[in-house]
């Protein structure tokens, strides 16, 4: 599912990571997905951690030491975020 499809928070959150990402691989908005892997946008090490820094910055958290290890795709660092931006239970 595509984040135009979906509606609320979780869609405006996808489309701001989206946004951040497109930016910092310089890629159409049309051509990254939730599903998008950072190999097929031909991220190497460097470009993930400029991606972390683009996104802490677009959302004023700071992500750990590991940041986006074993994130496969665009939709993950979604659902990453989701939990981190959560309000306590």
């Amino acid at each position: 599912m595509s984040s135009t499809q979906q509606t609320g928070p979780a869609t405006e959150l996808a489309e701001r990571v989206i946004a951040v990402i497109r930016k910092s691989a310089e890629i159409p908005m049309e051509n990254i997905t939730l599903d998008t892997t950072f190999e097929e946008l031909g991220f190497d090490s460097v470009d993930a951690v400029t991606m972390t820094f683009a996104i802490e910055d677009e959302f004023g958290i700071e992500i750990d030491g590991h940041g986006f290890i074993g994130v496969k795709n665009i939709g993950q660092i979604v659902e990453m975020l989701e939990k981190m931006m959560a309000p306590p239970a």
